[in-house]
This record gives C-alpha cells, sequence and structure tokens, in this order.
C-alpha cells in the first residue's frame, strides 16, 4: 500500500514503479 501513496505523490517516477512492481498502470 506504499507504493500507491508514491504514485499519488510522483505521478511521473509513481506509474513507472507501480508498472514494473505490480504491471499495471494507476494513472
Amino acid at each position: 500500500m506504499t507504493q500507491q501513496m508514491k504514485a499519488k505523490e510522483s505521478p511521473t517516477n509513481g506509474i513507472l514503479i507501480i508498472d514494473k512492481k505490480t504491471g499495471m498502470t494507476s494513472m
């Protein structure tokens, strides 16, 4: 649940991390 919080703070870096970790893009 920490990945989603980071994605909200950094939509550019967060999406990249989520895309590689979860394999899904959370815009």
